[in-house]
């Protein structure tokens, strides 16, 4: 079940429908305030309409609405009023107040008159006046409900409505704009007549309406509902997703009768853990599906079966050209039939010349209905016809020709056809369609009794990785990479050397490096220069996440140099964004951004969808997020957010799940540093999931460092504390110096906000080296740990000799300025020291700086600090007039945290943050005990002073008590001369 809100539970299946049904929540609550709704609910047949319906319905009910309904069905067209009969024979409030006697007489009474009026219309048409009788009658028994109790009034599909009815609906709309009722109306987006559209077009001119068109779930949506619905992570895994994505179309309906078909006819069912499935093709179609589709194809003339049975072999997809080849019809007669087939919704015309079927199930079912040797027969007849064709004319079909020689069972054309689909579904960024081709590639084989070439496995392996599916890639890829040693095929087994260490870095760098050494020696025997620059950037790499940038900084310029002496475009723009990675983790945002902006060119030209997508997300890092807020931006917040949209778009369109979670997590980590919290939070989430899904190690970790530090930003420490303290551990077990530098630091900082000092230091202990130049962003978010922590003990010049090595290594490397949250720390270092000028100084550049990138949440952190600068100094009414600045944005910050829970944690605990200026310099007194310590010395009584803190006068009585005690006096009058000596008088 589903959540929505604190209250709502949503059956399973509305799954994917939680925006539609927010928008009818939200509807019910305007009418319920008298803002009268029409409201239409369209999309085709099976899409959800009638679930959406019931769950307003009872949401209404919650809401103390009473619910009508009617329904119309395919001969009332012709029959007047009809929806509104069955309304009144079916569908009728109870009512506790008396008042359900009277209301039976008076829908009796108007039953009976619609059926007369229907008897009437057989005889002459309805007169004018009694037809407005008839609507007044109908106005005035549904309108007096309301003032009792509010209504939604359902008529489900008007696409069959008689044309009374329709226009007495575009009246009742006219009347209920300020009466408490919802009028919903469902219809079926292919079945709408010409009267409908004409109909449906007045209440568009007059702005009456509100549409909900309901789309066709996706595959995300498909996969959510699956895991609602607990079938277990083996059937939901990318694979049968996409299966059922595919013969249902996203069609709710569909999806509901096919996952029930698979469990009851054993289709789908487990065994000692694991899941059996059947191919698709293989699959049964669900008897009601199958009823349906019978019904419609029984009214087709004998011709149009005969081309249906055709095109369904074919596939979902058809040419009219090789239909025609395969029939025995001229053009003129072909056309006809497809007319009568897309007449009949059946098929769709999806360009000139090419059809699809409306529904894969369609086709499947009629696909299901041949015998099995009539079926080879045909597939047979298909390879012939498109192989007739000039090679560059079938070069596109090459996936309907492996799929239809398999069919055949000519075992050497779908073995050869299918290694082809695969590596071109590869190019396409289709892993599971490669996946497909390659296991029908490698079944081929079998029954050929021959060993599948080695590029079979690779192709295959990298697909898995590419749905996140380490153990079979892993099986694959070294399996490929023995064929290849037993032939002595040294390239091959250099590139799956690299792509065994690609895929062991979501798991093990240390395995992960092994791989890339022998790959780099393999390379040099062999003299190949494309191979060493390769193995080279691959070697980078693994020095920067062992936190070695130089190293890798080396690497991939010696890479560089080999690709330009190359011409190597494709090397050239793989390394520029490598190099861009190591800049920027090396902490110079500057070069990165130029490395990363060169590679986004030569990406763009090169079509290499991957590559944009790394260096596009990437770039988020060049201003001021969780990870470089003390470097010098290039960027603001709002500016670079803008590609990170684009890489997750990219990501999501070539179905790389592991590009899409290295999307989410730096757009989380983008956004959560401006104070969207919540698609922070959705994000990271997000990230999570998936990457736990696909067992991608470092992506884990990333995903929880992540959410770690939105929690952190938030002041919700014991998440924050529970996320940062796996991602340490996790980091531990995997060999990543850069996430165990970067998580120890974020949890540093936790510990100090819990005021676990002692914690703190230990663990800065253990990984801080202070022989050890600062050199990576890891390094970074320790050292601004230490000097927290200095700050925070009072150390004020260790916390300053920390400062200056931060910003020597910045300018030592790059020549770039400071960073905001660095201008933040020194400013409250200078504080510390009492040199106020260059402290305020300092603290209003942090500000500017802030306000102009975008960091929001460091706006409310640096008001802060100001009014404790201020407080030092005794100028109350400036530090008050930042004070109420901090208040302000942290109001605002908490409405875009998405749990309440949360949002007042946060607000708690940054409130509580606000009493620290005056506990230090007031004697230990809150900021509430000083507001009412200034009114004692106005000489005010307390009940004086419990009128003006608005407060009960027994709690003024204690806050006095703690006065009194905390300050050691035994007057009122002692903390009157107290206030003036403190100068807290204003």
């Amino acid at each position: 079940m589903t959540v929505l809100h604190d209250k709502t539970v949503v059956s399973p299946i509305l799954v994917g429908r939680v925006n539609e049904i927010q928008a009818l929540h939200l509807f019910v609550d305007q009418a319920k305030n008298g803002n009268g709704q029409t409201i239409f609910l369209s999309g085709e047949a099976g899409i959800g309409k009638s679930r959406l319906v019931s769950e307003t319905i009872s949401y209404a009910a919650t809401q103390g609405f009473v619910s009508l309904q009617g329904i119309c069905f395919p001969p009332d067209t012709a029959r007047l009023y009809a929806p509104f009969q069955d309304l009144l024979r079916t569908s009728f409030p109870q009512d506790s107040q008396g008042q359900h006697s009277l209301l039976v007489q008076e829908r009796a009474l108007l039953l009976s008159e619609l059926t007369a009026s229907n008897a009437m219309d057989t005889i002459f048409p309805e007169p004018e006046h009694r037809k407005q009788q008839l609507f007044d009658k109908l106005k005035q028994f549904f309108i007096p409900l309301t003032p009792q109790r509010p209504l939604v009034l359902v008529i489900e599909d008007v696409h069959w409505s008689d044309d009374a009815s329709l226009e007495f609906l575009y009246h009742l709309a006219r009347q209920i704009i300020d009466q408490p009722i919802i009028l919903l109306l469902t219809y079926r987006d292919e079945e709408t007549s010409s009267n409908l559209r004409r109909w449906r077009a007045q209440f568009d001119r007059n702005h009456w309406v509100q549409e909900i068109i309901l789309e066709r779930l996706t595959y995300n949506e498909i996969s959510a509902l699956l895991r609602s619905v607990n079938v277990t992570s083996q059937a939901g895994s990318p694979e049968f997703v996409s299966a059922i994505y595919a013969l249902t179309d996203g069609n709710p309906f569909f999806v509901e009768e096919v996952l029930k078909a698979l469990v009851t006819t054993g289709d789908l069912s487990y065994h000692d853990g694991f899941l059996n499935r059947k191919p698709v093709n293989e699959l049964r179609i669900p008897r009601s599906i199958q009823d349906a589709v019978q019904k419609h194809f029984e009214g087709l003339s004998e011709r149009a079966r005969q081309v249906m049975r055709l095109a369904a072999v074919i596939g979902r997809r058809f040419d009219f050209e090789l239909l025609q080849s395969l029939t025995d019809l001229d053009e003129a007669q072909l056309l006809t039939v497809m007319k009568e087939l897309v007449g009949t919704q059946l098929v769709s015309e999806e360009a000139t010349d090419r059809f699809t079927f409306r529904h894969a199930l369609t086709r499947q079912a009629i696909y299901s209905g041949l015998l099995s040797r009539e079926r080879r027969k045909l597939h047979q007849q298909i390879v012939e016809a498109l192989e007739s064709r000039t090679p560059s004319a079938y070069t596109p079909f090459v996936a309907d020709l492996a799929y239809h020689a398999y069919e055949t069972g000519d075992w050497t054309r779908a073995l050869n056809y299918s290694l082809t689909a695969g590596e071109q579904a590869q190019a396409f960024y289709a892993p599971h369609t490669a996946i497909e081709h390659f296991n029908r590639g490698q079944h081929s084989a079998d029954q050929l009794s021959i060993d599948p070439p080695s590029k079979l496995y690779r192709g295959r392996g990298l697909a898995y990785e590419a749905i996140g599916d380490f153990q079979r890639a892993r099986t694959d890829l070294e399996t490929a990479f023995q064929l290849a040693q037993a032939v002595k095929d040294h390239a091959a087994s250099w590139q799956l050397l690299l792509d065994l260490g690609m895929l062991w870095a979501s798991q093990d760098y240390a395995q992960t490096g092994r791989y890339y050494q022998q790959a780099f020696e393999l390379a040099r025997s062999m003299n190949d220069q494309k191979a060493l620059g390769h193995s080279l950037n691959r070697i980078g790499n693994w020095h920067l996440n062992v936190e070695h940038p130089a190293d890798a900084h080396w690497h991939h310029q010696e890479a560089l140099k080999v690709f330009e002496n190359l011409a190597d475009r494709r090397g050239i723009a793989e390394t520029l964004d490598l190099l861009g990675m190591a800049s920027y983790l090396g902490g110079n945002l500057a070069q990165g951004t130029e490395y990363y902006r060169r590679a986004i060119i030569l990406f763009h030209e090169l079509e290499d969808k991957r590559g944009l997508v790394s260096s596009l997300a990437t770039l988020t890092m060049r201003a001021p997020t969780y990870q470089t807020d003390t470097l010098g931006a290039v960027d603001s917040l709002a500016e670079v957010s803008k590609d990170g949209e684009a890489a997750l778009r990219i990501a999501r369109e070539t179905g790389q799940r592991s590009d899409e979670v290295y999307s989410q997590i730096f757009m989380s980590m983008c956004l959560g540093s401006q104070g969207d919290y919540r698609q922070a939070f959705d994000l990271a989430q997000g990230a999570l999931a998936t990457a736990t899904e696909i067992d991608h190690r470092q992506w884990i970790i990333a995903s929880t460092f992540a959410l770690g530090a939105v929690h952190l930003d938030i002041l919700a420490l014991d998440a924050a504390q529970r996320y940062l303290e796996r991602a340490l551990s996790l980091a531990r077990n995997s060999g990543s110096q850069h996430w165990l530098n970067s998580s120890a630091g974020l949890l540093a900082l936790v510990y100090l906000e819990h005021r676990q000092f002692e914690r703190a230091d230990v663990l800065l202990n253990q990984f801080l080296d202070a022989m050890i130049p600062i050199r990576t962003l890891g390094h970074r978010l320790l050292w601004r740990a230490r000097v927290e922590w200095a700050l925070r003990k009072g150390d004020v010049q260790t916390a300053m000799h920390a400062l200056d090595r931060l910003s020597d290594a910045v300018s030592r490397l790059s020549g770039e300025g400071t960073g905001v949250r660095m201008l933040k720390l020194r400013g409250e270092a200078l504080t510390q020291l009492n040199q106020y000028t260059e402290a305020e100084a300092t603290l209003q550049a942090a500000l500017d700086m802030a306000f102009a990138q975008g960091v929001r949440p460091l706006q409310w952190r640096l008001h802060l600090s100001l009014a404790r600068l201020h407080q030092n100094q005794k100028h109350h009414r400036q530090a008050d007039q930042y004070l109420m600045q901090v208040r302000t944005v942290v109001d605002e910050l908490s409405v875009k945290i998405p749990e309440r829970s949360l949002a007042a944690i946060f607000k708690q605990n940054a409130m509580a943050l606000t009493d620290q200026p005056f506990k230090a310099q007031a004697g230990g007194l809150t900021q509430r005990e000083c507001e009412v310590a200034l009114l004692i010395a106005e000489g005010k009584s307390n009940r004086q002073i419990a009128e003006s803190l608005v407060l009960g006068e027994r709690t003024v009585e204690t806050h006095v008590g703690n006065i009194l005690s905390k300050l050691g006096f035994v007057s009122r009058a002692q903390v009157a001369v107290w206030v003036v000596e403190q100068g807290l008088a204003h």
